[in-house]
């Protein structure tokens, strides 16, 4: 909470807009727990010579006849009749906010079934997203696949798709979102295919056809690092300030970590005034008295209130 101590009454005239800066420390980036752009494989070379990769089948290689991060992606040939799979080492098992994101490209948009299943640690199948023979993107929950919109997907295309989900969360549910071209899709909070407690690997196929052949390419699974601020729950109303008023309680706001750490550290806080050039503020000529504003963690016997505990844990940022 921000709380303003006594100042002369002229410090309070003019439109004093402050813009809360907060810089992180490092500890709250994006943590990746899987990686692969395949551009460290040599052209031609088996996907499952990679340690990345655990479990093939059908015709698989690594190609630099397409890639978005040039030179190379994964290419699934599907023919013979046979699928052709890849199924990620275990990056996990990871029980936090991740997103799945990856570059599909199919040569043919209405041929056979290709896509993704995301797995537990116990190998149960838990998000399941394709490109099916009615040119969609689809996902499969409550036993039946849905499209994610109206909208028909093209041959030679590079899509981006992006899961965004918590598996640790009772009800397990995922957002997904798909642009690329004139393509851009969305839709939240769409229910596993089974609940689980973990995601622990991908498997990319292409199946169904002979003609079901993608390309995949820049797979990423990671924490999204980044703060969640927001108005606190004891947030007091906007009031005027009394002339002989001391430690008025000014702003309180939350600060929510969503990536998955634990750590991550706010190492700054800086107000800038608005500039308009009639307030008090050093951009106008004026100045911020030191202990002017005041930051504490809300630790006191009365939340929301400024009591005594609150005023021995307090720090001056100005």
């Amino acid at each position: 909470m921000f709380h303003r101590t006594r100042q002369p009454a002229h410090r309070l005239l003019g439109a004093l807009l402050f813009v809360l800066v907060l810089c992180l420390a490092g500890h709250g980036a994006n943590a990746q727990h899987f990686s692969d752009n395949f551009d460290a494989y040599a052209n031609g070379s088996d996907i499952c010579a990679a340690a990345n990769w655990q479990t093939c089948a059908g015709t698989r290689s690594i190609s630099n006849a397409q890639s978005v991060s040039a030179p190379n992606s994964a290419f699934l040939n599907r023919n013979g009749g046979v699928d052709a799979t890849m199924l990620s080492r275990d990056f996990g098992p990871v029980s936090q906010l991740i997103v799945v994101e990856f570059k599909i490209r199919a040569i043919n948009a209405t041929a056979g079934t290709k896509g993704i299943i995301a797995r537990s640690d116990s190998n149960t199948d838990a998000i399941q997203v394709r490109m099916s023979t009615t040119q969609r993107f689809q996902y499969f929950t409550g036993g039946v696949w849905t499209n994610l919109c109206g909208t028909a997907t093209a041959a030679n295309t590079w899509y981006t798709v992006r899961i965004v989900t918590n598996p640790s969360q009772p009800a397990d549910t995922f957002d997904l979102s798909v642009t690329g071209g004139a393509y851009s899709c969305s839709a939240t909070g769409i229910g596993y295919q089974n609940n689980v407690a973990d995601i622990d690997k991908l498997y990319f196929y292409a199946s169904g056809n002979n003609n079901a052949d993608i390309y995949i390419d820049d797979v990423r699974v990671y924490n999204p690092a980044g703060l969640n601020l927001s108005a606190g729950a004891a947030n007091p109303a906007a009031s005027t300030i009394d002339n002989d008023a001391a430690e008025v309680a000014m702003l309180q706001v939350t600060v929510q970590e969503t990536g998955g750490h634990e750590n991550a550290q706010i190492t700054q806080v800086t107000f800038n005034a608005s500039g308009t050039g009639d307030d008090r503020s050093s951009a106008s000529g004026g100045h911020i008295s030191d202990s002017q504003v005041c930051l504490f963690r809300d630790t006191g016997t009365t939340p929301g209130a400024w009591d005594a505990a609150d005023i021995a844990d307090r720090k001056s940022v100005v």
